[in-house]
């Protein structure tokens, strides 16, 4: 009996395996390649982000003379809780300061512009500076005395006019402070069935006369809201504070929301108590710096007396202060532990004293904290640092 042959020393038979194993099918199914793209946002945090415009449009009309207490006026309280956050707020931003009316007890005079109480400030960002500009918005607010008309509208309009809110250097608000109804406005026809009269009991007309004036008392709700609604267009946000009992009701409540939606700022909260009673603290909105945070259902903050306009205040503040450390992310990443920060183009592990990643159904973010934070925050001209933030996501 022969045996197997041997061929490049493998037995023939084993030979014979190999070419049958050879022949054998196999069936794959496709796979589509992965697409990705890598997303990068740079900014150069050399100078902290601007300090805002903080315009103060001060309601003085005649109302302001009702008591929120028994002993203590409208004006009384504004006085109180205005002073107090310019003494201690007043670093945070360029203010400026206009009371409207402009005239005297018979006055439907829009604030005059022209001559402006307290001028924008348009000085550096120093905050000692600032701080005592402020102090000079205080003095001004402290000599107002309480006349006249509200008119909204006219005094809105004249804003849009005045050049130190026209320039687009930085976040520019006008802060609408008011206690009643706007009216005022000689376009609304004050013997329309539709006018909605402001003083009670109604007249024939909705008109008051002093002298030989003939002041329009008709509701100005859409008229205002038209005006805020442009001074958006050029980039002005307004945001609205109701202050006393007459914006507390249904019409007044409906009147500051109508202007607040107009003026295009959103107003940030936490949970419902920090939005006006009855409404809403919603998921999914972003803050005027661009932050993803939640938002109440009405913007326009209301205030019935000194404490609650002093909260306002510095709610209005923390809003809009923008802080270097937490930076929305260009686009969402697939992953987690997809996304990097480079630092002065050098990689920077994540950690409780360099930065975090934090999602959310709005805008992802990296939010810098601990020793890091503060170098963001304290960077400046001379000493600037340079953040990339960089993500990959699927296609």
């Amino acid at each position: 009996m022969v045996g197997p042959r041997i061929v490049g020393g493998m037995r023939a038979s084993a030979v014979g395996l190999v070419l049958l194993a050879g022949c054998t099918t196999y069936d794959f199914e496709p796979v589509n390649a992965l697409a990705i793209a890598q997303t990068v946002k740079k900014v150069e945090i050399g100078v902290n982000p601007p300090k805002p415009a903080l315009f103060l449009v001060v309601d003085k009309s005649g109302s302001m003379d009702q008591p929120v207490t028994p002993t203590v006026t409208r004006m009384e309280a504004m006085k109180s809780a205005m002073g107090q956050f310019l003494t201690q707020s007043g670093s945070t931003a360029h203010l400026g300061m206009l009371p409207f009316p402009a005239g005297g007890t018979s006055s439907c005079e829009g604030g005059d512009i022209a001559n402006v109480a307290v001028p924008l400030d348009q000085g550096d960002e120093d905050g000692a500076r600032l701080a005592q500009a402020a102090l000079g918005v205080k003095v001004a607010i402290d000599g107002l005395r309480a006349a006249g008309g509200t008119p909204t509208a006219l005094t809105m309009r004249a804003i849009g006019t005045y050049p130190p809110m026209l320039e687009r250097d930085r976040d520019r608000f006008a802060v609408l402070l008011t206690d009643g109804l706007p009216n005022c406005n000689p376009a609304n026809d004050p013997q329309a069935m539709t006018c909605t009269c402001t003083i009670a009991p109604r007249p024939a007309s909705c008109t008051v006369t002093v002298g030989a004036q003939v002041l329009n008392q008709c509701l100005d709700d859409q008229g205002s809201a038209d005006e805020i609604d442009l001074l958006k267009v050029k980039g002005i946000r307004t945001i609205v504070i109701g202050f006393g009992t007459d914006v507390a009701n249904a019409e007044g409540a409906a009147t500051m929301a109508r202007m607040a939606a107009a003026g295009g700022f959103t107003r940030p909260c936490t949970t419902s108590a920090d939005c006006n009673a009855g409404d809403s603290c919603n998921p999914g909105g972003v803050d005027p710096c661009g932050r993803p945070t939640s938002t109440c259902g009405q913007s326009f903050f209301q205030a019935g007396n000194a404490a609650e306009l002093g909260r306002a205040m510095e709610a209005i503040r923390a809003s809009v202060t923008c802080d270097p450390c937490l930076q929305v992310m260009a686009a969402r990443p697939s992953d987690a532990a997809l996304v990097s920060v480079l630092i002065d183009d050098l990689p920077t592990a994540t950690g409780p004293d360099t930065w975090v990643f934090r999602d959310s159904a709005t805008a992802p973010t990296v939010e810098f904290v601990g020793g890091l934070c503060a170098r963001l925050r304290a960077s400046n001209a001379t000493d600037p640092v340079t953040v990339e933030i960089r993500s990959v996501e699927s296609l």
